[in-house]
């Protein structure tokens, strides 16, 4: 199919970081693809997650945010629990950065809930991680979540030494 086989161009462009060349040609196979939004059923998400994520990477996080909400209610439909909780990061994170750290403190204990029940410690880390620096930002302590990152980092990543020395 060749909006499929344009779709795998499009995101070796965001691994590339061409967040704008990605962003166009994103934008163009959402477009095709919707119209047909029964055959596309399984590439729409992702179509409309790169799109956020070259609207993040932008620092365009308003954009990002419309985007990764429209990824967020297609997972849930899907009842795919593992992406609906990289949503949920992902939204914390745009949060935190645009500084709406009450919402990423929220978006961080969705995404955490769910990766605890998901047993995705490499997630956790990340969840708590962002809680407890949105929790910092609005004056309060973060210490616990940092705490409970740093006890997760040998469980979440045994046999990849590097990445656990990234997040101590």
């Amino acid at each position: 199919d060749p909006w499929v086989k344009r779709l795998a161009l499009a995101d070796a462009l965001l691994e590339k970081g061409k967040w704008t060349e990605a962003e166009r040609e994103h934008t163009a196979i959402l477009a095709a693809m919707s119209a047909e939004p029964k055959r596309y059923e399984g590439h729409l998400a992702r179509v409309v997650s790169a799109l956020g994520l070259a609207a993040y990477e932008q620092k365009h996080y308003a954009e990002a945010k419309e985007h990764f909400l429209a990824t967020l209610r297609r997972t849930q439909a899907a009842k795919d629990d593992g992406a609906e909780a990289d949503v949920h990061q992902s939204l914390c994170e745009i949060a935190f950065f645009a500084g709406d750290h009450a919402d990423a403190r929220s978006e961080c204990s969705r995404a955490l809930a769910l990766n605890e029940r998901l047993d995705r410690k490499d997630r956790q880390i990340e969840a708590h991680y962002y809680r407890a620096r949105a929790l910092q930002k609005s004056s309060a302590s973060g210490d616990e979540d940092l705490e409970l990152a740093a006890a997760l980092i040998e469980p979440a990543f045994p046999r990849d030494p590097q990445e656990a020395e990234l997040w101590r």
